[in-house]
This record gives C-alpha cells, structure tokens and sequence, in this order.
C-alpha cells in the first residue's frame, strides 16, 4: 500500500472518530434542546439559524478560495501563494461579518415589535455569537485545507463535551436565552482550543486585486451554495411564514436527522477533497482524479443509503419514546432522507465541475432548484399537505438538483467514464427503496421495538448484498484490512 493511501486511511480515521464522537454526543444534545425548549423556543431558535446561515455568505464566496485554491497551491508547492491567500481571505471576511451583523441588528431594531421578545434577544445578541462563530469557522477551514485533521478531530470532541456540559447547566436552566449565551461562548473556547495546538500566523492583509481575483473565482460557487443553503431553509422559512412556528418545531426533527445523516457523507469528504484537489494541482489531469471522486462517491453511497434505511426504520421509535411531542414531524422526517441521499451525490459530481472551472454553470443549476423548490413547496402547502409535504417538495427539488447536475458533468468531462457509476447509483437507489417497501409489509409487530429490531436485522441482511458489490467494483474493504493487518 502506498503512502498516501496510509495517510488517507490515517486522516479519515482521525477526523471519522472525532466526527462520530461529536455526531454521537451532539445527537443527544438535540434531544435535550428540544425537551428544554419545546416546540414553540425551538421553532424560534431554528428561525435565528436561518438568518445565521444566510449572514455567512457576506463574504460573497471568497472562502471558496480557501477550500479549492489552498490545498491546490500546496500540491504545487507555492507556499508563498498559500499563506497570502489565508490573510488576505481573512481580513475581508472579518469586514463582511461585522457590517452583515451591523445589518441584521438594525432590521431586528426596526422589526421589534413584530417579533416575540426572546426572538428579538437573539437578534440583539446576534452580532457576538456570528463573529464568534465565524472565526471559529475559518480555523476549521484552515485545518482542513491544510490537512490537520488530528487537530480538528480533538477540536470536534471537545466542542462537543463542552457543548453538552453547557447545555446541561446553561440552557437547562435559562432555556432560550441560556442556549444565546452557549453559543457565545463556545466557539470562542473552540478557538483558543486550536490556536493551542496549531500555531497558525494568521495577518489582517487587504489587497483589493487579491480579493477581486478570489471573489471571481468564488462569487458562482458562492452563489450554488446559497441555493443549496435556500434548497435546505427555504421550506423552513415557508412554514414558518404559512403554516406557523409549532409546525417547524415539529419539522426541526426532520431537519435534525438530514443534517446528521449527512455528516457521515460530509466527514470523508472533508479528508478526500484536499487529497483530491492538491494531486489535481500536482498533475491537471482530470481523468485521474475523476475517477478517484467517482469510486470514493461509489462507496459513500452506499454507505448512506445504509445509513439513511437504518434511520427511516429506527428513528420514528425513538422519537416515540424519547420526544413523543416531536412525533407530528416524523413522516416529513422520512420523506427528507431521500433528498438527503440525491443531494449528497450531487455534491461529489459538484467537485469535478469545480475542477473544470464550470461554476457558472453550477450557479445556473443551483438557481434553478431553488426556483423550483419554492413553486414546489408554495403548491404543497396552498394544497394542504402540511410539514410533509414541504419534505415532498424538497425530494422532487433534490431528484432535479441531481439529474441536472449529473447531465452537466456528463457533458463537460469527456474524460471521466460518468454513465457507469450513475447507471450504478440508480440501481443502488432502487434497491433500497424496494428492500424497505418490502420489509415494512412483511414485517408487524404491535411492540414498537421488537417491531423496529426485526425490521433493522432484516435489512442489514439485505444490505450485505450491496456492499459485497460495492468492494467488488472498488475493493474498499480488502484495503481496510490490509490497512489493519500492516498496523498490527
């Protein structure tokens, strides 16, 4: 085995356990967030979320340089290069957070009197808890592009112990306003927390034609990633405005298990793009490095359809059990794992046509599923179908999301072999699909649990068919082993 491939396994390791650990606590932390606060608070905190992921991108996409142009100076060896666009990046994303945050206080002064008083709050502090997260943010990025991953693996468990600790003694007590303060103080903990370990020399440097040339090559993906942000919100948004703030208390819970199925996606991503784009930078050969993307997506994907079939037969029980005034919410919940397993696909195509400087033609795409998700969504809702079917909505705005992301990766990179790993996604897709329609119809239990574990032992059963495919095509698990036996 090589080098590299040791280190790649290394990296994902590190960063997976540190990822799951945190995923695994912050799970629980969910839980008790939402029997602190109730569906009403949480309908109210989800809507500050809202406005808090919108607020990132007021740095108009010139981070972007720090995730593809960083890793890509590196494999060229321009170190020099590197380090300019790490100060420059900074400094203007400092600029940006603070008059967005200058912004936001503003319009939340004028609106007073239209909002509940422990919103307006988290307006108030809104300023503090932005800043301080975002530069926590940029740190984590640096680790990434930098490939620190140790270190940001033992940044994600402690921010999530300390998370829990917070939560316990601040939000349990002071409720809403106790979780404001936590998310002050924090990030800001997670700082320190790193500048411990990594000494990055991070300088405020403004050089107008640096971030001119850096928000060029960010402003289109800058742009897909706000319709992917509105694709993921703007149904949260639609049921607040239309429907009310109890029923987006109930459908936090189908956002809940999207954000964290798609975790699992999202950590072998955040190790294999840096490794990715750096021997793309080594080489600029795209059929080499599309065929890696293609065959770790191969794996990933089958990985979350496992995950996300575990989810859809486990979850409602526990929210039975553990949140029953959560359980309105669970069959959106079911419908969002579909959007979740095309939108994690059509990221990973996403990659290629980045490497192929065709984020224009991502921001078209992008613009388009979000038009669509809003008609969507608006129909659902005027027709009555409720949180569920705004779920609907975003599966339909998913499946295109992908379908033409997928034809426009098809068309631009003749150098990638494309149709047989989407012919395979397919197939992976149905056969799942099918396998759970057909155990839940055999499988009746009147106790919820045994139900739920028989369903559960069964699919797994189901499932070893489609991973003995998946090593066959790529050979996974045969280099996982040798991966182990080399280390013992």
């Amino acid at each position: 085995m090589s080098e590299r491939k040791k280190n790649i396994i290394k990296d994902v390791t590190a960063y997976g356990v540190g990822r799951y650990i945190a995923q695994f606590v912050g799970f629980f932390i969910a839980v008790l967030m939402r029997n602190f606060l109730g569906p009403l608070q949480m309908g109210m905190w989800s809507l500050v979320k809202v406005v808090l992921s919108y607020a990132i991108y007021s740095e108009v996409g010139i981070t972007q340089a720090v995730y593809y142009k960083i890793p890509l100076h590196n494999g060229k060896g321009e170190r020099d290069e590197a380090e300019n666009i790490q100060n420059v990046v900074f400094a203007f994303m400092i600029l940006a957070s603070v008059l967005a945050s200058i912004l936001i206080l503003a319009a939340a002064i004028i609106l007073k009197d239209k909002m509940p008083r422990e919103l307006f709050v988290g307006f108030l502090v809104f300023p503090a808890f932005f800043l301080a997260q975002r530069v926590y943010s940029y740190h984590v990025m640096l680790l990434r592009a930098n490939k620190k991953f140790f270190v940001l693996s033992k940044t994600y468990i402690f921010d999530s112990l300390f998370n829990v600790l917070l939560v316990l003694v601040v939000v349990g007590k002071f409720r809403l306003y106790g979780l404001y303060a936590v998310s002050v103080l924090l990030p800001v903990l997670d700082i320190c927390y790193i500048r411990r370990n990594v000494k990055y020399k991070i300088k405020w440097k403004i050089m107008w034609d640096k971030i001119g040339e850096y928000i060029k090559f960010g402003f289109p993906v800058f742009v897909s990633g706000i319709s992917m942000l509105m694709l993921y919100s703007v149904d949260r948004i639609m049921i607040a405005k239309m429907i009310g703030l109890v029923p987006l208390g109930y459908y936090s819970i189908a956002v809940m298990t999207r954000t964290y199925t798609a975790e699992l996606s999202g950590s072998f991503a955040a190790v294999l793009s840096p490794y990715f784009i750096e021997d793309y930078g080594k080489t600029g050969d795209i059929s080499k490095t599309g065929k890696a993307i293609t065959t770790y997506t191969e794996i990933i994907s089958c990985a979350m359809a496992i995950i996300l079939g575990l989810t859809y037969l486990s979850f409602p029980v526990f929210v039975h059990y553990a949140m029953p005034k959560f359980y309105p919410g669970v069959p959106a919940m079911k419908l969002m794992l579909v959007c979740t397993f095309f939108v994690v696909i059509a990221m990973q195509l996403r990659n290629l046509l980045i490497m192929k400087d065709k984020q224009t033609t991502l921001m078209k795409i992008s613009l388009f599923a979000i038009v669509l998700n809003v008609c969507v969504n608006y129909a659902a809702i005027r027709s009555g179908f409720g949180i569920a079917g705004v779920a609907g909505a975003s599966v339909i705005s998913a499946f295109s999301l992908f379908i033409l992301v997928a034809a426009s990766a098809i068309h631009h990179i003749k150098d990638v072999k494309l149709m047989p790993f989407l012919t395979y996604i397919a197939m992976l897709f149905m056969y799942f699909v099918l396998s759970i329609y057909a155990i839940e119809n055999i499988v009746s239990l009147e106790n919820l649990i045994y139900g739920a574990l028989a369903k559960i032992l069964l699919f797994l059963t189901v499932a070893i068919g489609a991973v003995y495919y998946v090593n066959k095509r790529t050979g996974v698990i045969n280099i996982v082993l040798e991966a182990i036996r080399k280390k013992k």
